[in-house]
């Protein structure tokens, strides 16, 4: 599997020794998502404002909602920008890590045998962006434990981290295996002594009767 860019594949597991970045392009994403949010309410309280000037009110407090929408702007490039920071993802030799948060942080660990499905969606800012988020399944879990937004090219990750569940999955069951089979030898190497003592014995009794 060849190398990619940040927030695609790696060539092996080492290669996420490292924490991977999102693309930046998810930062706009966030930040109109934001803005969608809180420019809805601001746009109703600019349609009132409006309204009221027409009919011979003050354009004060038009002034006060031109400068609370700057302020809002500033306010999401800024929390955009802190949470592109914290969010990242590295991926171990045994487990997945997937951190983020801007006022609380939180770590999630997925080990890969407990991945069952990774899915990859991409909402209408994705498209327009170009982008799209993965979403890992585990064993157990209602919901996605690991979601990692802003990939470019989600396939190679994709094929990564369902390779990687299918060998440790395979490993456990090889390592049951030869568990089975180390204990059907050493019960056959003791049953055998076990009879080359009861024969010992009853060479003895016979050999010492009179």
């Amino acid at each position: 599997m060849s190398a990619s860019p940040p927030a695609a594949a790696p060539s092996s597991p080492d290669d996420y020794g490292e924490r991977q970045r999102l693309h930046p392009r998810v930062k706009l994403e966030w930040v109109g998502g934001w803005l969608i949010g809180i420019g809805f309410f601001l746009l109703l309280d600019l349609g009132g404002l409006a309204f009221d000037m027409a009919a011979g009110g003050d354009a004060t407090p038009i002034s006060l909602v031109t400068v609370a929408l700057i302020a809002a702007i500033v306010a999401a490039v800024v929390w955009a920008q802190f949470a592109y920071e914290n969010y990242w993802y590295s991926l171990l030799a045994e487990h997945m890590v997937v951190a983020k948060g801007v006022f609380f942080k939180t770590r999630t660990y997925i080990p890969y045998g407990r991945i069952q499905n990774v899915n990859v969606t991409r909402t209408v800012a994705d498209r327009v962006l170009g982008l799209s988020r993965i979403t890992v399944d585990t064993a157990g879990a209602r919901f996605s434990e690991g979601v990692v937004p802003g990939i470019v090219e989600p396939q190679p990750l994709v094929t990564f981290l369902m390779n990687r569940a299918e060998q440790v999955r395979l490993g456990r069951a090889v390592f049951s295996g030869d568990e089975d089979r180390e204990a059907a030898a050493f019960e056959a190497i003791r049953s055998s002594l076990r009879d080359v003592l009861q024969s010992a014995r009853g060479g003895g009794g016979e050999g010492g009767a009179p």
